[in-house]
């Protein structure tokens, strides 16, 4: 687990110490070696902060090149077959120096030329620099567990694990994409290549990027369901054969994310994933294994800490609970913020921020997560929701455009009288014939969107709507896989590609290393993705939420360990918005750049805070969003512009 860098000059040489200054804002990524490599030329750069994880010794520094001299590489993530593959390119005559993976990767693509990508199981940000074409190769995961993001202009190309890492060279100037706002204020994340930073892009899941002189040009090496064979016979299967099927390919991930040369632990909630995860390491290890929960004291409706305590003990695991405080998520916001790089509006951030701090103290330097469960095996009620809306859905798409303000102003008042009002930007959608499907967690829809925009956000009206940009997700299921037949499924699908991917996994991944602890999710084994998004909906839910999982490891799970609600990462936002945290939102956006300039209305979000702590309304996502996006614009003193 690394933080890489790295610049490639098509018009002279590149400046001087900018890629080191890069690396050294990365620290918190690899504080264990860095490298550099520049060619003759100083045309190209590349470097390296590294986490050791596999092989310790200095055998594993990087960047790290072939026999020859003429192939480099800098590689953050984990490979998690590469014991496999270097016996395959062992027996091939290629002679390996170290026990790491990244080794692993230079020589397959030695072997395998661009089709190396496809030899890889894991979690992956790649650059290789190939001074035979040249060329530099870039490449992101298939799930898109580790980021990637670069920056192009005046014929020079700089990428980068993180964001902040751009801070350094010179010329950048921190400005705001309105286009990637528009997203945020949505989704609380914004899909590849926008990121908030108005030209800096982020490589897609699953993406290459071959950039060489005078050109770089963009392909996906991975699409889900592309095996149209597999995905019919794995629709054909009985309930028994998918369920065994289910527990030999998560026991086989968890396995596989146990080989390390550093003490592994688990991240340990009250629900059904991480106890799976957990449960399933304290089979496979022959030490006790350290988990890792968060406490809320004092709110038994979300404090999780007692029952994963408890679960922990019954099968041999040595629990440690962290507490987190109002006053602390106060005071440590900027900071969690800054490794954000780019907001996200997930509260969960700073249970993870909290978790890796306390698992890096007690020495853990790997945590094993069960992210990516809920997506693939149909893991939230709402999926459930709109699957029982869609018949009423579909029916309002067909209503005449002469009738549907009539429709719609009807279905509000009665979704107003039965206190449903977060419904009605979904009829609405409905009734206009837009995407039914954007993402679970909208924080400001549409109509909300434009309340929210001041008079000098005009220019922002123009964008497509929110269904816009799921509806380009949900067009690629007509090239990814013929097997989507209902709205669960697409629901599914898009989770997959639009919150999980880039708010989700980027959560771990920034949240974690911020605390040099690598994180890593069983469940996002692609091929267990792959194959839970082929099951039909039926199976997945035939007993409600999780219904594989369950029928799957119901030995692993004792009788009652479960039996109160599912609480997850949770935090108790909305709580504290009505205390200390939500005088702190106050004082922010009376002095955010973006409420000052008029972009965003002063007095709506004043309103949201107010309707939230009267109690007439909950409002706690909508002021989060707010808050990380203010908290943001200072702690990278971005240019709003007008």
């Amino acid at each position: 687990m690394c933080g890489i860098a790295g610049m490639v000059c098509l018009n002279g040489s590149a400046p001087s110490g900018v890629v080191d200054r890069m690396l050294a804002l990365m620290t918190h990524r690899g504080p264990d070696d860095s490298g550099l490599f520049e060619d003759p030329t100083r045309r190209f750069v590349l470097g390296s902060r590294r986490l050791a994880i596999q092989d310790l010794s200095a055998a594993g520094h990087m960047p790290m090149s072939d026999p020859a001299g003429s192939v480099w590489i800098v590689f953050n993530g984990e490979i998690y077959n590469f014991q496999e593959l270097r016996r395959t390119l062992a027996a091939r005559g290629h002679e390996f120096r170290s026990r790491t993976d990244t080794e692993a990767i230079l020589f397959a693509y030695l072997e395998y030329g661009d089709a190396f990508l496809h030899e890889l199981e894991g979690m992956f940000a790649i650059g290789i620099l190939d001074l035979t074409v040249p060329r530099l190769l870039l490449a992101r995961d298939r799930i898109g567990e580790k980021p990637m993001y670069y920056v192009g202009s005046g014929g020079t190309f700089t990428f980068a694990s993180e964001i902040k890492a751009f801070t350094a060279i010179p010329a950048f100037r921190a400005r705001l994409s309105n286009a990637a706002l528009w997203q945020y204020l949505t989704f609380g994340f914004v899909m590849p290549p926008l990121t908030m930073f108005e030209g800096v892009s982020k490589m897609a899941p699953g993406e290459v990027l071959d950039v060489r002189p005078g050109e770089s040009v963009a392909r996906r090496f991975w699409r889900l369901q592309s095996d149209r064979e597999s995905v019919r016979r794995i629709r054909a299967q009985s309930e028994t054969e998918t369920v065994a099927d289910v527990r030999r390919m998560v026991e086989e991930a968890v396995e596989k994310r146990m080989v390390a040369d550093v003490p592994v632990g688990s991240f340990l909630s009250s629900g059904i994933d991480s106890s799976i995860v957990t449960a399933t390491m304290a089979r496979l290890s022959t030490a006790p294994v350290y988990t890792l929960t968060v406490a809320n004291r004092g709110l038994p409706e979300l404090d999780e800490s007692a029952r994963a305590v408890n679960f922990a003990r019954s099968i041999g695991a040595k629990p440690h609970v962290v507490e987190i405080s109002e006053p602390e998520v106060v005071g440590m916001l900027p900071e969690f913020v800054y490794h954000m790089d780019e907001p996200l509006a997930d509260p969960a951030c700073m249970n993870t921020y909290v978790a890796s701090r306390e698992f890096r103290q007690l020495g853990v330097g790997v945590a094993v997560v069960g992210e990516g469960a809920d997506e693939a095996f149909v893991g939230y009620p709402v999926y459930l929701r709109y699957g029982r809306y869609a018949p009423l859905l579909k029916a309002l798409g067909k209503v005449p455009p002469a009738c549907r303000g009539r429709v719609k102003s009807l279905l509000n008042a009665a979704l107003d009288h039965l206190g449903k009002k977060d419904h009605q930007d979904l009829i609405r959608r409905a009734v206009e014939s837009e995407t039914l499907f954007t993402t679970q967690d909208v924080f400001f829809p549409d109509g909300d969107k434009q309340r929210l925009l001041g008079p000098a956000a005009h220019a922002l009206y123009g964008l497509p709507s929110a269904a816009g940009v799921s509806g380009r997700v949900q067009a690629d299921l007509t090239e990814d896989s013929e097997t989507f037949r209902d709205i669960v499924e697409t629901i599914a699908y898009c989770e997959t590609r639009m919150r999980l991917a880039e708010m989700l996994v980027m959560r771990v991944d920034k949240m974690s290393m911020a605390h040099s602890v690598e994180v890593r999710a069983p469940f996002l084994d692609y091929r267990i993705v792959d194959y839970a998004l082929s099951v039909p909906t039926r199976l997945r839910t035939r007993s409600g939420t999780k219904h594989l999982l369950r029928k799957a490891f119901q030995d692993l799970l004792p009788e009652g360990a479960h039996a109160g609600p599912k609480v997850g990462f949770s935090t108790p936002i909305a709580l504290w918005f009505k205390g200390r945290l939500g005088d702190h939102f106050a004082d922010r956006i009376g002095r955010c750049s973006l409420f000052q300039a008029g972009v965003l209305d002063l007095g709506y979000a004043r309103a949201l805070l107010d309707e939230h702590r009267a109690g007439r309304q909950q409002r706690h996502a909508q002021l989060w969003n707010l808050l990380v996006l203010t908290e943001w614009l200072e702690k990278y003193q971005v240019d709003v512009g007008n």
